[in-house]
């Protein structure tokens, strides 16, 4: 599926060797001038509201060995809900998402995304009006080193936009 505009914005992250994004959305300067941290969180907008996100996030280091057994051995089951038990495992992988306080999921799941497998969690933070649906791609095959990509937005506006996003994500190309 085509992205909703000509697509002129293919950027090339970690494990995604490309990934089409809307050519009007705009790549938001990131203030992070330490250079020596190998964090990296690239943000693209809509360009009318840059409330509306694409981020591709990397955290810079891998997750401890009982949470990288935990996501390596999630991602080997078949696509999929994932159980309560099985995110709780997931806690460090998840993130700010596992914050029950703070983020409420109300997906996750397993899927092959253009022939690698991903898990995928949607859902909203109460506190801030924003709805997110993020995809977590384990590098190496050892669930140590994650990257993460996702889409952001308003709730009043976040289906408004979510079909560009997802086929942002399903024009990814992964690198070898």
């Amino acid at each position: 599926m085509p992205v909703d505009e000509t697509s002129i914005n293919q950027i090339g992250f970690g494990p995604v060797s490309n990934i089409e994004l809307p050519s009007t959305w705009v790549e938001q300067p990131h203030p992070n001038s330490d250079t020596r941290s190998p964090r990296t969180l690239r943000k693209f907008h809509h360009p009318e509201d840059d409330r509306v996100q694409i981020c591709l996030y990397y955290r810079g280091l891998p997750v401890t060995a009982p949470s990288a057994e935990s996501f390596a051995n999630c991602l080997e089951k078949e696509p999929g809900t994932i159980s309560q038990a099985s995110l709780e495992a997931l806690q460090e992988v998840l993130g700010p998402l596992a914050l029950k306080d703070d983020f409420n999921i109300e997906q996750a799941c397993l899927k092959t995304l253009n022939g690698k497998k991903i898990m995928a969690v949607e859902g909203h933070w109460p506190g801030l009006d924003l709805k997110s649906s993020n995809i977590f791609i384990d590098t190496k095959g050892d669930g140590a080193i994650i990257y993460e990509l996702y889409y952001a937005a308003p709730g009043d506006c976040f289906d408004q936009h979510k079909e560009a996003a997802e086929a942002a994500f399903a024009s990814i190309a992964w690198s070898e």
